[in-house]
């Protein structure tokens, strides 16, 4: 009897796992809008330096994500702190890749930054051209 029914909760709790997979599957990965991308990212940039400014917005194509018009799988932002001095790269990933894009938000390491310097002139998000986009 106790064999029974130690089956039964096993076959259950399988049968479960295979409706959760099923729904993972199910879910379309959906590809963001560079602006969105870098709202997600500059909370979490705030969240490293109260002053974090953002100096580079990019694109990174996949495969495993099929893009639209103005949206991509995943985005990467370089962030700088002009008071400390330092920059960090945050990516922003709608899927868990091998190496180093991980689902969401991730932030790189933390790098010194000199400061602006010819073309690499960082701009308050208040007068960022990708905040004010439309969507």
């Amino acid at each position: 009897m106790l064999a029974v029914s130690l089956l039964a909760v096993m076959a259950a709790c399988s049968n479960s796992e295979q409706v959760a997979e099923k729904k993972e599957e199910a879910t379309p990965l959906e590809p963001r809008t560079g602006r969105e991308a870098f709202q997600s990212m500059y909370v979490s940039a705030r969240g490293w330096q109260h002053d974090a400014t953002p100096l580079q917005l990019k694109n990174i194509p996949l495969a495993a994500v099929k893009a639209e018009p103005g949206k991509s799988g995943a985005w990467q932002a370089i962030f700088v702190s002009p008071a400390a001095g330092r920059a960090r790269t945050y990516t922003w990933c709608a899927v868990e890749l091998e190496g180093n894009l991980h689902k969401g938000v991730f932030a790189g390491p933390d790098e010194s930054w000199s400061g602006p310097g010819g073309e690499t002139q960082p701009l308050p998000p208040s007068r960022s051209r990708w905040i004010r986009m439309k969507r």
